[in-house]
């Protein structure tokens, strides 16, 4: 009997040393976990944490620029919400070897966004693939590329592009306003700031030429209404082929 009592007295204690040593190490844990909490709460304003446990900048991620790609209707939108435009010449082999103009910095791309102003990328078409297909489509896609080439090197030219990538600002009626080669970053940036400053001065050289053309108009002939006048010099010869090399820019 002795011996059966000494035996159970054995069992109860191991019993208890077993029970405090969990206990121990459950207060153990949750004191790191009262830890973690805490980091994660003061960290809370610069960072976010993941079901991962992957802990993460909290920054303010900028979507990729929405970039419009059809000249007229580019224009069109400008001119409704008087907005400068902001027109990307480039090519696809310079998009693919990265060495384009890609706007992809958050910086660059906010400084875009602030500026309001209406993104257009000019691309020339790409080349066709005429397998398969018979003559009569073949020539209908042939004619469509050409037209499509011949409007991307209008757009050029009209802005006085020769070199490509280049990014052009116009004024909200798509006149020009100036063109950087090849810029850099920093370059586009600063060129923004100075938008607004550009487009007021063109709207305010606009109106002092439309007053003078009215002031002339009613010198001339008092009891007439002014008529706009077509634009001196000789009008090119729409046959003509431009000289200049489309590879050039």
């Amino acid at each position: 009997m002795r011996r059966c009592l000494t035996l159970l007295a054995a069992v109860f204690a191991v019993s208890a040393l077993a029970a405090g040593s969990a206990l121990a190490r459950g207060a153990g844990g949750g004191g790191h976990g009262g830890g973690g909490s805490g980091g994660a709460a003061r960290s809370s304003g610069g960072s976010s944490s993941t079901s991962t446990g992957v802990v993460s900048p909290a920054t303010d991620a900028q979507d990729p620029i929405e970039w419009l790609t059809d000249y007229e209707g580019a224009c069109k939108v400008a001119a409704e919400e008087r907005r400068a435009l902001l027109i990307l010449i480039t090519t696809e082999d310079l998009e693919r070897t990265s060495q384009s103009c890609r706007f992809a910095g958050d910086v660059i791309r906010r400084a875009v966004r602030d500026a309001k102003v209406v993104p257009l990328k000019l691309l020339p078409p790409p080349a066709l693939d005429l397998t398969g297909l018979k003559p009569e489509e073949a020539k209908k896609r042939q004619e469509v590329l050409a037209e499509s080439r011949k409007k991307y090197e209008e757009a050029a030219k009209r802005f006085g592009v020769t070199t490509v990538p280049s990014v052009v600002y116009a004024a909200p009626d798509a006149a020009g306003l100036t063109v950087q080669a090849s810029p850099s970053d920093d370059d586009i940036r600063i060129v923004l700031t100075r938008v607004p400053e550009m487009v007021r001065a063109h709207q305010d050289a606009v109106k002092k030429e439309a007053k003078k053309t009215e002031f002339v108009a009613a010198k001339n002939d008092p009891g007439k209404q002014p008529e706009a006048k077509p634009p001196e010099g000789k009008q090119p010869d729409p046959g003509a082929k431009p000289t200049d090399n489309a590879e050039d820019f």
